[in-house]
């Protein structure tokens, strides 16, 4: 029974958490893209956080790569010395710890702080 109450419980948290979310993107958001739009006609490679990642970077074909397409990167790879190696064109964050206020992580104080450099 005690199990099936704090189910209960954890269910209305989250949605509380979810509706209030939702309610202050609502009431604070213009939702306009204030990012220009540029056609270009070079694909985009999206590159993933990795050991692997260095590999690339390292491999001879890889320059007359970087001149035939964009690159995109995830989420932390910023604090990555290869960051400003690559300098990417786009940079996606899609991990839900970027979304939370205040940013008590040392991780995402790091990323703030190299994302306004």
């Amino acid at each position: 029974m005690k199990v099936i109450i704090k189910k209960i419980i954890s269910f209305f948290k989250i949605t509380f958490y979810l509706l209030t979310w939702f309610i202050r993107q609502v009431l604070h958001e213009d939702f306009k893209n204030y990012i220009s739009y540029q056609k270009k006609n070079k694909p985009v490679i999206i590159l993933g956080n990795g050991p692997s990642l260095t590999n690339l970077i390292n491999d001879p074909d890889f320059n007359e790569t970087r001149d035939k397409n964009d690159f995109c990167v995830v989420n932390f790879s910023i604090l990555s010395p290869l960051f400003r190696q690559l300098k990417p064109e786009y940079l996606t964050i899609a991990d839900p710890l970027f979304f939370q206020r205040p940013y008590s992580n040392e991780k995402m104080r790091l990323f703030m702080e190299e994302l306004t450099k």
